[in-house]
């Protein structure tokens, strides 16, 4: 069997693909994001891997733009047995981006530590800070470049929702790392259970294993400022857009957060880095200036 799985960088791709290779046998190949940030889209690439015999997983994040060849990337679907799209809750990709954002070699160190002080204020102070003052100003230029790269993502896969849903499974990130997989399960005709175990070279990629953890990091300012930009996204994967439920706490765990980046930080030279939305900057930069 050959297998494909699709979706946004940090939504939980990694630690699916290595689960399906795992029940799929020894013999199963993993092939890890080839052609990189527009390996999804490659035709001849998915050609030529689905052109072997033997099981395999592959593996592609998708970095949404209005570029982005969807019909390339539904058609490299095809190819495979079973092609499975796991989706995460915005709120929480939002959050990891930016803490793995600087494991990357294109974020400067002026920023690093400006992100590193305003994590640790809010650490110590989570009503004090916004999330999105942590974003702004550091990952991306300000509030608007940050507003407008949201926008941009959860429009463009809102549009693309239907053709998703009708080339792949769709998964949500939510009930994998809950152990609801009856019906990933039974879609691919493998039995997947158990923890879920990523290898040591791609252990960067793993913070909480959780979800949910917007409901401590945000304020009601961060509500205010997402609510419009993706509740309808939300709505459109199966979401609870009326739910911003909010969870206040004294303190936040700097194992999540600080301590997290400064890991990142200092490894930076120990594997490949890329930038999580290095395809959406331009886009950015060029809608706030319209």
């Amino acid at each position: 069997m050959k297998v494909l799985v699709l979706g946004l960088a940090k939504s939980g791709t990694t630690a699916l693909a290595y689960k399906i290779q795992e029940a799929l046998g020894d013999d199963a190949a993993l092939h890890f994001e080839p052609g990189k940030a527009t390996g999804a889209e490659d035709r001849a690439l998915h050609r030529r891997i689905t052109s072997g015999s033997g099981p395999l997983v592959t593996k592609n994040l998708v970095f949404p733009t209005d570029e982005t060849r969807w019909d390339d990337i539904f058609a490299n679907a095809g190819r495979y047995d079973r092609a499975v799209w796991i989706v995460r809750d915005p709120r929480d990709i939002i959050i990891s981006n930016f803490f793995y954002h600087w494991f990357g070699h294109k974020s400067t160190n002026e920023k690093f530590v400006e992100a590193l002080a305003r994590t640790r204020r809010k650490e110590a102070d989570p009503a004090g800070t916004a999330f999105i003052d942590l974003v702004a100003g550091t990952m991306t230029d300000n509030r608007e470049h940050l507003a407008a790269w949201q926008s941009n993502w959860y429009g463009i896969l809102g549009r693309a929702a239907g053709g998703i849903r009708e080339h792949l499974h769709v998964l949500r990130y939510e009930d994998f790392v809950d152990g609801r997989l009856d019906a990933v399960s039974d879609y691919l005709g493998l039995t997947l259970a158990g923890d879920i175990a990523v290898p040591d070279e791609h252990q960067r990629v793993v913070r909480t294993r959780g979800h949910g953890n917007w409901r401590r990091w945000f304020t009601d300012e961060d509500v205010a400022f997402f609510r419009p930009i993706i509740s309808d996204f939300l709505d459109t994967m199966g979401y609870d857009s009326d739910d911003w439920a909010l969870t206040p706490v004294e303190a936040l765990s700097a194992a999540e957060g600080s301590d997290y980046m400064k890991k990142l930080r200092e490894g930076r030279g120990k594997a490949p880095a890329r930038s999580l939305f290095r395809r959406a900057a331009a886009r950015i930069k060029s809608m706030a200036r319209r």
